[in-house]
């Protein structure tokens, strides 16, 4: 059999490097080291682990038996370290690793035999029969494709091991004056522990996520005497919990470790048995009950199944108008803990407008909820009633439904929440189609719950346009089904014709403010003049705002 091209990583008898990594025939680079009197050598078989992310490098400590005393029966006892240990001689700044994705190397062992199925072929961990191909010295995986190619995948056989060594008591006993000294060592790999989640789907459990861990790395961390048990996530399921920074549910408990989620759920409880009788609980979580049989590096009970349950629907509990504007979900069921969410709008004392807020708090009304569709749920705890205050929201883009809310479905549900001192600023709205504009939405479906909800503050209109007047709608509080909401007060305000704002920057209102071309009828509707821009009339309030009257018909 031809000897592979190999990279071999030697150590010497006193710990001293006597050859980095380098491209040599393994025959030739053990032959010199022969030479120098270094007769014994011990090579560290990765069983297909990968040497310093470098494939194909192989480790091999080689000893002088002459720097080592005999006993009285003319042995030496050569202790060896293991070829991960920090302590020992590496190229570069790094210590020696050994990883095999997947996997977790449990030791090291001086039998090694490959696993055949009934046929008498070797196989894979997966069953898979592999091809053994004696001028590469490796193991594949061949499989034919949908054009009769075959491709062949290197592979690692499956492997049963026994005699582990003990690098803490075993020795390397060898007699002087015999002429060498051979043996091997091999890497007993063990298929990573799991965690498998279930929930229900159809009243049937099913298997929506796996989290790994690797055994060695649980059970070092759990030896340590000043080990903190609530940093110890390796090999222990625990549960999310509300966060009171975020207002979500979160998943995440450190660095490496995350619940499992599903998409448009919030978990509820999880279980350790399929009928739901054991809970898993942040103050009881789930210690992994699988085990290693270290003698033949076999894995005892590696899967730990973990039954979850989920509310439909992304929850949150929230108690800061900051979580409210960063979640900005559509679709979510909002619960609020405290009695107000203040935005930041304030009054200036000057000329009594309100301000929007400025700086690293500011808390603006998210862009994303004044055009979408709202479909989710809003309201105290326990069914409080909650002011969301100061509010300041600004808009300035192209859609045909728009408001603190572009429009609320039939779904959704907003219930006992006051709106106070809202500062919406409409700088710029176009669109095509029918276009739906009000304070509270641009427009709300028949069978929304919307009780108990009132808007107040100041609606400023900039550069609205239309194709067709009749298909432009505006109301003080939304279009639609608004039984629900009561407007308290509302100052209405037209920006100025010419230049507003820095430099360039030039908005032209589009609807005519003249008397008796702009009116409000008692459901709250305002009745427009929209202008073409070739129509434009001059005005004596060019550059600040104008006021509306609100003579209610």
């Amino acid at each position: 059999m031809t000897k592979k091209i190999a990279t071999l990583l030697m150590v010497g008898s006193l710990g001293a490097l006597c050859a980095g990594l380098c491209a040599c025939s393994q025959g030739t680079k053990i032959d010199e080291q022969y030479k120098l009197g270094n007769i014994i050598s011990v090579k560290y078989d990765g069983s297909g682990g990968v040497v310093m992310n470098t494939p194909d490098v192989s480790i091999v400590d080689m000893f002088n038996p002459d720097k080592y005393a005999a006993d009285e029966n003319g042995y030496v006892h050569i202790k060896l370290r293991e070829p991960t240990d920090e302590k020992r001689p590496h190229p570069g700044t790094n210590p020696i690793s050994i990883v095999r994705r997947g996997y977790s190397l449990v030791g090291w062992y001086q039998t090694r035999e490959e696993v055949k199925d009934g046929d008498g072929d070797v196989i894979d961990d997966n069953g898979n029969k592999l091809i053994y191909d004696e001028l590469t010295d490796k193991y594949y995986t061949e499989r034919t494709t949908s054009a009769g190619q075959i491709v062949r995948e290197e592979a690692t056989p499956k492997y049963k091991y026994a005699d582990p060594w003990d690098f803490k008591t075993d020795t390397v006993d060898f007699k002087k004056g015999e002429e060498k000294l051979e043996m091997t060592l091999y890497a007993g790999w063990a298929e990573l522990f799991s965690f498998d989640y279930y929930y229900k789907v159809d009243g049937n459990w099913e298997c929506y996520a796996t989290t790994t861990f690797d055994y060695q790395v649980a059970s070092k961390e759990n030896e340590k005497d000043d080990a903190d048990p609530d940093k110890i996530v390796y090999d222990r399921v625990v549960v999310p919990d509300w966060s009171n920074e975020t207002g979500r549910m979160e998943h995440k408990y450190s660095d490496v470790y995350t619940f499992p989620a599903v998409e448009n759920k919030t978990f509820k409880a999880a279980y350790s048995d399929a009928d739901c009788q054991n809970p898993i609980t942040r103050e009881a979580p789930l210690q992994h009950g699988g085990s290693m049989n270290y003698e033949t590096a076999t894995p005892v009970e590696p899967k730990q199944n973990v039954y979850v349950e989920f509310d439909e629907g992304n929850y949150y509990r929230i108690s800061k108008a900051e979580q409210f504007a960063s979640i900005a979900d559509e679709n979510g069921f909002y619960t609020v803990l405290s009695d107000e969410l203040d935005f930041g709008c304030s009054l200036d004392p000057t000329d009594g407008e309100l301000k929007f807020p400025v700086g690293g708090n500011a808390v603006r009304w998210p862009n994303k909820l004044m055009t979408a569709e709202f479909n989710g749920k809003i309201e105290g705890e326990n069914g409080k009633r909650v002011v969301f205050k100061n509010v300041g929201a600004q808009y300035n883009s192209t859609a045909n439904s728009v408001g603190l809310f572009g429009s609320i479905s039939a779904e959704a549900v907003i219930r006992n929440i006051d709106f106070e001192n809202v500062l919406f600023d409409i700088k710029s709205a176009s669109g095509r189609g029918e276009l739906n504009y009000g304070m509270f939405a641009g427009y709300i479906e028949d069978d929304a719950q919307i009780v108990g909800v009132t808007v107040g503050g100041e609606w400023r209109l900039w550069d609205i346009s239309a194709l067709e007047v009749s298909n432009a709608k505006f109301n003080l509080t939304a279009n639609g089904n608004n039984a629900g909401v009561t407007k308290t007060q509302i100052t209405l305000k037209a920006c100025g014709d010419r230049t507003y704002g820095l430099g360039d920057n030039i908005f032209r209102f589009h609807v005519d403010f003249r008397e008796g071309k702009t009116k409000v009828e008692q459901n709250g509707n305002l009745l427009l003049t929209i202008i073409p821009d070739s129509n434009k009339v001059e005005r004596d309030f060019e550059g600040k705002y104008h006021e509306i009257v609100m003579e209610e018909i």
